[in-house]
């Protein structure tokens, strides 16, 4: 059940930001995508997530064709995305906020059955449950974040920089939330600043510069310090 986008090309007015990309994320992987600012990440995490539609290109999942789909049907299609600071409704109780990642499913015992094993895996959330979530730390609104996700059991989980604004301890957690996340199955293509925390968790990467494809390939292919320094301009 991958996700495959082929020749993308996106932007904003007249603006074009992604020129001819090409991306494959697969079941069980995490596919990294780096690039210093403006060069197209959030935009490529967009059109995969159906909030901007593409100028051109096609985007398919297990062999169906997503253009033309909103936002809540990629939900359903099993699409769900953990946008950059965790995207938390802060007035909604921790309970609410889990609710809600269930909102675009049918089956409304799955549902809390799926909240439920939320609370056993996050028990912080569980204490919290009654909580606003404004009210929570930022590594709590974080966990959060990835919890309202799963409650979905999504088939791709696409993640917004999840390490911005966070400590370095909540970081190191978070980047052990996603490793064990892909030993349970789902695609994850995760977008990243933080190259050194990201980088050993990745099985495949994408480096993206000005909407343009610079690098893709396996992770290892980016392993040596002058590699990603040449790519990004980043002293490893």
């Amino acid at each position: 059940m991958s996700l495959i986008a082929r020749n993308i090309t996106a932007g904003y007015g007249q603006i074009r930001v992604l020129n001819g990309v090409n991306l494959e994320v697969a079941p069980g992987q995490i596919h990294c995508v780096f690039g210093p600012n403006g060069s197209g990440k959030s935009t490529l995490l967009k059109v995969c997530a159906g909030m901007l539609r593409p100028w051109g290109g096609s985007l398919e999942l297990d062999e169906q064709n997503l253009l033309g789909l909103k936002g809540h049907q990629f939900i359903r299609s099993g699409i769900v995305t953990v946008p950059q600071s965790g995207g938390v409704f802060p007035e909604l109780s921790v309970a609410e906020n889990l609710m809600a990642g269930g909102l675009a499913l049918s089956d409304n015992a799955a549902v809390r059955e799926s909240i439920q094993a939320m609370y056993r895996r996050f028990p912080i959330l569980g204490e919290k449950r009654n909580a606003r979530g404004g009210s929570l730390s930022g590594g709590q609104r974080m966990l959060l974040a990835f919890a309202r996700a799963l409650v979905s059991e999504p088939k791709v989980l696409l993640l917004d920089e999840p390490s911005a604004g966070l400590a370095p301890l909540v970081v190191k957690e978070v980047f052990g939330l996603i490793k064990d996340l892909r030993a349970q199955g789902p695609a994850i293509l995760l977008i990243e600043q933080a190259v050194r925390d990201a980088l050993p968790l990745a099985d495949q990467v994408t480096v993206l510069a000005q909407g343009e494809v610079q690098f893709q390939g396996q992770a290892q292919g980016l392993s040596e310090a002058k590699l990603v320094e040449a790519y990004l301009g980043v002293k490893m």
